[in-house]
């Protein structure tokens, strides 16, 4: 089974994410510096291994001689502008960094991973993590902090004495870090100068596949099955920007160029191309096993579905709205095909009042069109902070934003949506269930139409 197709775990909801853009989150709190510095006795030694046992041995002589010495730094947590990012890892002259705390949270993701594949549970609570964890903030969860995936996950502590998690867990890691070194070492070999205005994007576009051709050439050679490499995409695709994050199509393009790694569509169509053209290279001396070209084709199909993500702005909208509503409750296991089960009654939390102008509501969008007016559904999105409102909408036909302030129960704010602004006023109904109110062009607040919603 697919485990991308779980992705799309929402029907279409056409809401505005780019007015959600925010800077990168700081992870580097995540676990802690005696975590850390326990772990950092032995990531080091395991992916020193994969290097010199599984990586040196095949590689050809000018590859020797380029890469034979190459320096793997692990320090505790990223710097510079890696800091806070829970997935960094990256090379420069001949050195190739993998900090502690990427790896851990990694390898957590992938015990997280193994234990409901074993389990038969549905692997989509493990992008809703990311996802969360991308656009939520910690006040969200317990204690105002951001949890450890598999705390947040409800992994049970005893997870990897089951052995088949053990080993699954460790095949996902062990070759997940062995795609991403060899990525690395090939920037490194093939000497791509990085990224930034004096690297188009055309040619970061090329080193990327060529870093990615490198890796896969070295894990066949090493009869390696690239199993973790799917899972690590479907992470770093939650995690890292996509087109919704950003208020246009040039912005979008922009952060493009200047990406240390950029994660797009075209990078990972080439991937799952290479990899179905030798699905019977990885295990040469089981060459022709009907099991392990599965896998391959597997993998390559879960990896071109994360391509076809990276594409699809309504999937895109569909996690964000997602990481905003899910609960921490709803990441606990569930059956595959399932969404979140209600909580029980013995961990139902008690039910508080939303105020006014807070959360999802859904309702008319009424626009005057010279005497007559077009009656169209809307959804938005509001987000409270005091008396303060920002807030997203969308009506069929494109997306808008919404800021204001709250006076005597009255929403008095101003829109943006395309390149029309405005301003306008809702007032608060049914206890804040509701609202109703109007919009007008530029300076006037009531003669484009009229709107109302109700929570959902």
């Amino acid at each position: 089974m697919n485990a991308l197709n779980e992705f799309y775990w929402l029907t279409v909801l056409l809401l505005p994410l780019a007015a959600l853009a925010q800077k990168p989150k700081d992870l580097s709190e995540l676990y802690d510096k005696g975590t850390l510095e326990y772990w950092h006795t032995r990531y080091p030694i395991s992916t020193q291994r994969i290097f010199n046992e599984g990586m040196l041995p095949v590689f050809n002589v000018a590859e020797k001689r380029v890469l034979a010495n190459i320096d793997l730094q692990f320090p505790l947590r990223p710097t510079g502008e890696y800091y806070g990012d829970p997935l960094a890892l990256y090379a420069g002259g001949n050195t190739v960094t993998m900090p502690i705390s990427s790896l851990k949270f990694f390898d957590d993701l992938c015990v997280a991973y193994a234990w409901l594949w074993a389990n038969d549970y549905s692997l989509e609570t493990v992008n809703d993590y990311v996802a969360m964890l991308k656009y939520s903030d910690p006040e969200k969860f317990s204690g105002g902090r951001y949890p450890q995936p598999l705390k947040a996950l409800h992994i049970p502590e005893n997870a990897l004495q089951n052995p088949k998690v053990d080993e699954l867990a460790l095949r996902f890691f062990n070759s997940a870090r062995a795609f991403m070194l060899a990525h690395e070492l090939g920037h490194i070999y093939h000497r791509h100068p990085g990224y930034g205005p004096n690297v188009t994007k055309e040619q970061a576009r090329e080193n990327e596949t060529e870093a990615d051709e490198f890796a896969l050439d070295i894990m066949r050679r090493a009869a390696t099955i690239p199993m973790g490499m799917g899972l690590f995409f479907q992470a770093t695709a939650c995690w890292l920007p996509n087109r919704w994050d950003f208020e246009s199509e040039e912005a979008w393009e922009a952060y493009q160029d200047t990406s240390t790694h950029p994660l797009n569509a075209d990078r990972l169509e080439s991937l799952a191309i290479m990899l179905n053209e030798a699905d019977d290279d990885f295990t040469p001396g089981r060459k022709g096993n009907p099991a392990d070209r599965e896998i391959i084709r597997f993998i390559a199909m879960g990896i071109a579905d994360v391509a076809q993500w990276l594409k699809d702005l309504d999937l895109q909208h569909s996690m964000v709205i997602s990481a905003l509503e899910t609960t921490p409750a709803a990441l606990a296991p569930r059956h595959r095909g399932e969404r979140s089960a209600p909580p029980t009654a013995a961990n139902k939390p008690e039910r508080k009042a939303l105020p006014a102008f807070q959360g999802t509501y859904v309702g008319k969008y009424i626009r005057y069109v010279g005497s007559d007016q077009e009656d169209l559904s809307i959804r938005v999105i509001f987000q409270r902070s005091g008396e303060r409102v920002t807030g997203q909408y969308n009506f069929g036909l494109g997306v808008g934003t919404i800021r204001g302030t709250i006076r005597n129960n009255t929403l008095y704010f101003e829109w943006q949506w395309g390149g029309t602004y405005g301003r306008g006023t809702m007032q608060a109904t049914e206890q804040g269930r509701a609202f109703s109110g109007k919009w007008g062009y530029r300076e006037s607040s009531d003669n484009g139409g009229e709107w109302s919603g109700r929570r959902q």
